[in-house]
C-alpha cells in the first residue's frame, strides 16, 4: 500500500470542513479516513466507485497516484 502525503494539520483542516458543513465529530472523522482510503487506492476500489470516479472525469490510477504525491492538492482538485 502506498502511504499517502498531507500533513496533520492539512488532515485536521478537511475534518474540520466536515464539521462545518454539519457532521457529528464522529461522522467528520469517518468521512475524512474513506475519502483518503478510497482515492488512496483508488484503482482496487468497486465498479461503483471507479464508475462513480469516471462519471465526473476522474481516471482511478491518475488518483491514486496523485494521492501518493500530494494528497491534499489531489483533494483540492
Amino acid at each position: 500500500a502506498q502511504t499517502l502525503k498531507m500533513p496533520a494539520k492539512e488532515a485536521a483542516a478537511l475534518g474540520s470542513t466536515f464539521l462545518h458543513l454539519g457532521s457529528s465529530a464522529e461522522v467528520a472523522g469517518t468521512a475524512s479516513n474513506a475519502v483518503m482510503r478510497i482515492l488512496g487506492a483508488a484503482t482496487i476500489q468497486s465498479k461503483r466507485v471507479r464508475d462513480g470516479l469516471a462519471s465526473i472525469g476522474l481516471k482511478p490510477g491518475e488518483i491514486q497516484a496523485s494521492m501518493a504525491k500530494d494528497a491534499t492538492g489531489t483533494i483540492l482538485r
